[in-house]
């Protein structure tokens, strides 16, 4: 089911708290109570949210920097980028990695894979039935 808006709202926010509850498809999250259920519902991300002022200046004390950890959480700061390079095809096509990588397989066809019919393939009937030549000979000579 489709989401709609997501108010987050900061400690000074209480009329706009009270106003935006009866909005049909409006949810409401208080900056300190934000999951990753909420922000990107079932996976998907870009869910339309707006903050309000206060709650925008929360952020930093509520998850920290890059630089400074956050005041409320215990040891916790945003971690900063492991990438310093985001073309990643290019990482990839590189010589460095290829040359550590394994080199492509090929599939060699064991056996015929299509199945056949015994019942109209003559040559698969006397592999699953030896005797059946023999007995069409014999429903031949009646």
């Amino acid at each position: 089911m489709r989401k709609g808006p997501l108010v987050i709202y900061g400690d000074g926010s209480a009329n706009l708290r009270r106003a935006a509850r009866n909005l049909p498809g409006v949810d409401l999250c208080h900056v300190s109570r934000l999951n990753i259920l909420q922000l990107a519902p079932g996976g998907h991300l870009g869910r339309f949210c707006v903050f309000t002022e206060d709650a925008f200046r929360a952020l930093n004390n509520t998850f920290g920097t890059n630089k400074a950890e956050c005041t409320e959480k215990n040891r916790y700061h945003i971690n900063r980028h492991v990438m310093n390079c985001a073309d990643l095809a290019r990482i990839i096509n590189s010589d460095q990695v290829q040359g550590k990588l394994r080199a492509q397989r090929t599939s060699v066809r064991a056996h015929d894979k299509t199945k056949k019919n015994p019942l109209t393939n003559k040559a698969m009937m006397l592999r699953m039935n030896p005797f059946a030549k023999k007995q069409a000979e014999l429903v031949a000579k009646r």
